[in-house]
């Protein structure tokens, strides 16, 4: 109860931190809504709040439910890395959020769901290719923001555009050296969970994690 109880209230908080900045988005001039859901930041928060509501709501386990659990966990770990490697070199923000916020978004997610996967780790294991599926996402990403900022002359963050990191050779540079370190988280939550599982890494009755 008490974990359900949790995971709860931190997928609740992150979704008020979202609504909260999204209402200061909706204020300013022009149209950057869309633009404030195109963040990394923003997308990968979202689906983490929707896994941990989910965890609270319905704490079975299962091999699906660990594979997005792990998936979450990798896509907020990348948030936290990009966050403090390279956007605070920029000074740069979600969209000029609040200190509250990013705080929520960048430092206690990408701490909170890596220590909920080592403290409860997966039902079984999960190999390598497996976890290596999860980058399919971040890739899309990765595409995705490169064409539509070829169109609309606007990226996320300064190493997907062209004009700030030495042209598209360099994007794509940075973006095969960020696959290559993505790879290897992939590969380390999935490593993680399993010596944690094979540790006896869980707290209480089977039945009652996710």
């Amino acid at each position: 109860m008490v974990l359900r109880v949790a995971r709860g209230l931190l997928g609740v908080l992150v979704v008020v931190a979202i609504v909260h900045q999204l209402a200061l988005v909706v204020e300013l001039p022009g149209s950057p809504v869309f633009r404030f859901f195109c963040f990394f930041t923003t997308e990968s928060n979202l689906f983490a709040a929707v896994v941990l509501l989910l965890g609270a709501v319905r704490p079975e386990r299962s091999r699906r439910r660990d594979g997005l659990r792990g998936a979450s966990v990798l896509f907020i770990l990348i948030t936290g890395i990009v966050y403090l490697i390279i956007v605070t070199t920029t000074n740069q923000t979600l969209g000029g959020a609040s200190h509250w916020v990013n705080a929520v978004l960048h430092i206690v997610m990408p701490i909170a769901l890596p220590l909920d996967w080592l403290a409860f780790p997966p039902s079984e294991r999960i190999d390598r290719r497996r976890a290596l599926r999860w980058l399919s996402v971040p890739i899309a990403y990765f595409f995705f923001s490169i064409g539509r900022g070829f169109f609309a002359e606007w990226y996320p963050y300064p190493f997907l555009d062209p004009g700030r990191a030495g042209g598209y050779s360099g994007v794509f540079i940075t973006g095969a050296i960020m696959l290559l370190v993505m790879a290897g988280i992939a590969w380390l939550v999935a490593a993680a969970g399993d010596l944690r599982r094979r540790g006896g890494g869980t707290a209480g009755p089977a039945t009652t994690l996710p």
